[in-house]
């Protein structure tokens, strides 16, 4: 690697200096540079014991100044810059994998973290005021586009929530969706197989909804009936007071219903309609918010749900049922946010999921069962994110590992259905920030290894063995830095370059 600094003899800004330097016991200099009325003053270099160049960079006053370059082994391992010993400006720190990069005012981080692979791609940018996260922490898949977003407000986060997907196509599927700043939606519209397909919706930074479409496998649907346009009828008392006022969608009532004080013309009571039919009714405030006690009903009027209103926001012991009357969930509420002990059941009582909230997120312990009274997931959660130990059982395999912070972090393992006998391992691997990192193993039901290999945050690296079910090697696959085959079984495959030109070749023949 060609070497970023100035021979001391040679930056002739420096001249009439003296040049000083400093050893270690073994001979070995540790440090040299410009000398100036007793303190160092312009470039200055430091070695490692071995005479290895440690960092190189100008000080001014004694202090560090501008750009200082620090070294790894055989590579630099970050740049950063400096002004009155404080960091100001770009920092830079290299890793094999990866590049980060960061802004500094006055020694404390600001603005948007960058993170990009050794090729330039970008993978995460995270939002920094005042040296604590603010803003959006983003993901981004190899296309560049934004699928992970977690919001935090100084420091805390506020949401977390996954979308932007692509199959093995690179087709989009399912929700996608973009942010404003700060964090409220932009747009989102579902997609299936690369099409619109579903409701698109665009707001303002505010949250209000400023258009809403429907597509059908990107056609769009102008005369959606359920986005007919509603027309708002008044009924008046003698006095001429308003009565009632709803609203009508193809002659049908739709959404509330507001009933009036014939004297003081306040709303007293409402009564909410969906395609004509009463989802639920109850007392009205002052802001006009359905509040005290409401019941909620299906549309066929059989109950749906009961619970407590307080100031337009549910609030106490809410109960959700079933069409045929049995229990449904039940939990309770805090300024409308689930809060507390929640339980789910199954149609015949029998509990389906047991779990935690603190104020709309889930926290504490969760345990989900199957129809059978069998355990499906177990785990904790802390601020609506998995954390600590969990374990899975699907279809009588068993999973089991940690998670910091919603994503999966050192030695998860996976076992066969054991039939009686003990589970053996079918799966044993690392994990870093939810990407596979470190020694992956693959066993068949018998406990031979049958594929081995290593990951580097994601990506496949060095040799991957594959074995038949006696443990006899049968496919040695080399991967380079960019998770591409160099070799298989030995022998030099082709790059996709090379690939391309073979294809074009064969065509034209």
């Amino acid at each position: 690697m060609a070497q970023f600094y100035l021979p001391i003899a040679e930056d002739s800004a420096w001249q009439g200096t003296e040049i000083k330097r400093f050893f270690y016991d073994n001979g070995q200099v540790s440090a040299e540079g410009y000398w100036k009325n007793g303190q160092p003053e312009g470039v200055w270099k430091n070695y490692a014991p071995d005479g290895r160049l440690v960092s190189q960079g100008a000080r001014k006053d004694l202090l560090l100044e501008g750009v200082w370059t620090f070294f790894g082994n055989s590579h630099i391992s970050s740049q950063i810059t400096y002004h009155k010993n404080r960091k100001q400006g770009l920092s830079r720190y290299f890793y094999p994998d990866r590049v980060v990069s960061e802004y500094y005012h006055n020694d404390t981080l600001q603005g948007i973290r960058t993170v990009v692979d050794t090729t330039g791609r970008l993978l995460r940018t995270t939002r920094f005021d005042n040296g604590i996260e603010n803003g959006f922490d983003k993901r981004y898949n190899e296309y560049g586009e934004a699928y992970s977003f977690r919001f935090f407000h100084n420091g805390m986060l506020v949401f977390h929530e996954e979308a932007n997907r692509r199959d093995k196509q690179g087709r989009k599927q399912g929700l996608w969706k973009d942010f404003f700043e700060n964090g409220s939606p932009h747009w989102e519209c579902t997609y299936s197989d690369d099409r619109k397909n579903g409701y698109y919706k665009l707001y303002d930074s505010l949250g209000n909804l400023l258009l809403l479409q429907k597509y059908l496998m990107d056609t769009l649907q102008e005369d959606a009936p359920e986005l007919a346009s509603l027309t708002v009828h008044t009924e008046y008392y003698v006095n001429g007071m308003p009565k009632f006022r709803v609203g009508y969608r193809n002659g049908k009532p739709e959404g509330l219903c507001y009933q009036y004080d014939s004297v003081t013309g306040k709303i007293i009571r409402g009564i909410l309609f969906k395609d004509g039919e009463v989802v639920s009714s109850g007392e009205v405030d002052a802001s006009g918010n359905i509040q005290d006690n409401r019941v909620e009903y299906y549309p066929d009027g059989k109950l749906r749900c009961i619970g407590r209103y307080h100031k337009g926001k549910k609030t106490g012991m809410w109960k959700y049922f079933y069409p045929d009357g049995t229990l449904e969930q039940e939990g309770a509420f805090r300024n409308g946010q689930h809060d507390g002990h929640w339980t789910w059941y199954y149609p015949d009582g029998s509990i389906r999921i047991d779990q935690q909230y603190y104020r709309g997120k889930l926290d504490g312990p969760f345990i989900e069962y199957d129809a059978e009274g069998k355990v499906v997931a177990r785990g904790s959660y802390l601020d609506g994110l998995e954390e600590g130990e969990w374990e899975y059982h699907l279809n009588g395999e068993k999973t089991e590992g940690s998670y910091a912070g919603g994503e999966r972090t050192g030695v998860w393992k996976s076992y066969w259905p054991s039939k009686g006998k003990r589970a053996r391992l079918s799966f044993k691997g690392g994990y870093v920030g939810g990407l596979e990192d470190g020694k992956h193993q693959y066993f068949n039901e018998d406990g031979v290894l049958v594929e081995e290999g290593f990951y580097r945050m994601g990506k496949r690296i060095g040799t991957w063995y594959k074995y038949d079910s006696n443990g006899l090697l049968e496919v040695s696959i080399t991967y380079d830095e960019n998770e591409e085959e160099e070799r298989y079984n030995g022998k030099r495959t082709l790059t996709k370059e090379e690939t391309k030109a073979y294809e074009q070749e064969q065509r034209r023949e």
